[in-house]
């Protein structure tokens, strides 16, 4: 068993904010968890291409645009979305 304390991880920063990395694949539970911050701005592009996420929306609000097919998705309390692995997409946090 273990336990984190998310105050106590020190923040990653990438292109549009910080990440806080609790649960890592060096814990070998076939996921990753972090709570993360995405600045105000952008549009911030992202692309994965070794893994899927998803992500829940705790606050703020935000654009999502699909850059395979530029469908756009807003994001706000409540909605998760799912990107899949190699699936291009921008960010704008408003």
């Amino acid at each position: 068993m273990k336990t984190i304390d998310i105050k106590t991880i020190e923040g990653v920063k990438f292109t549009g904010g910080t990440s806080y990395r609790s649960v890592l694949k060096s814990d070998k539970v076939g996921f990753a968890l972090m709570k993360t911050f995405i600045n105000k701005g952008g549009p911030y592009k992202w692309h994965y291409k070794n893994h899927q996420e998803a992500c829940y929306c705790i606050s703020g609000y935000g654009l999502l645009r699909d850059l395979t097919n530029d469908d756009i998705h807003e994001i706000y309390e409540g909605i998760t979305y799912i990107v899949d692995n190699n699936q291009p997409h921008e960010f704008t946090a408003i």
